[in-house]
């Protein structure tokens, strides 16, 4: 083969793998997206619950907040019934909302599901979106059946972060 031919395909090579560490640097340095644990193992019960956040969620600077679930892997959150589904098929339905420091009840409501290794996640997201600079007291949630959640988070983001 001639040494002109491997020498370009080398360099060639070289480029790609450099603008694709380039763009993996990009993407997860310039990807603003914050998982906030609030609470960890948390029984959610027929009765409003609050958890208190101030101090875990700073005065919002995002377009996008979310509220998220997780259940044990167990459940299924990818059902097209609106609920999380328990394994012995009960459809249970949290509700979510979002206290502010001015007393304002913001309603989260189910828009989609995550998966990770260990959990399904449900995603409640307020309609109409929190406004900026809004700082959120604390989360109240129930349920219409009982179910232990490993982890609730908050979640944000700005929308000229999504991939």
């Amino acid at each position: 083969m001639n040494f002109k031919l491997i020498t370009v395909v080398i360099v060639a090579l070289f480029g790609l793998i450099v603008l694709f560490v380039i763009g993996l640097l990009i993407y997860k340095f310039y990807t603003y997206r914050t998982d906030t644990i609030l609470v960890n193992d948390f029984v959610i019960t027929d009765q409003w619950q609050e958890i208190e956040v101030k101090h875990l969620v700073p005065p919002l600077s995002q377009d996008r907040n979310s509220i998220v679930i997780a259940v044990p892997a167990s459940f299924e959150t990818f059902d097209f019934r609106r609920g999380i589904v328990a394994p012995d098929g009960t459809v249970i339905e949290p509700e979510v909302e979002a206290i502010d420091t001015d007393g304002n009840s913001h309603l989260f409501n189910r828009t989609a599901a995550r998966r990770t290794s260990n959990y399904e996640m449900t995603v409640y997201n307020p309609y109409p979106e929190l406004q900026k600079g809004i700082q959120i007291e604390r989360i109240r949630i129930r349920s219409n059946h009982e179910f232990r959640a490993p982890v609730i988070l908050w979640s944000s983001y700005d929308i000229k972060d999504l991939p």
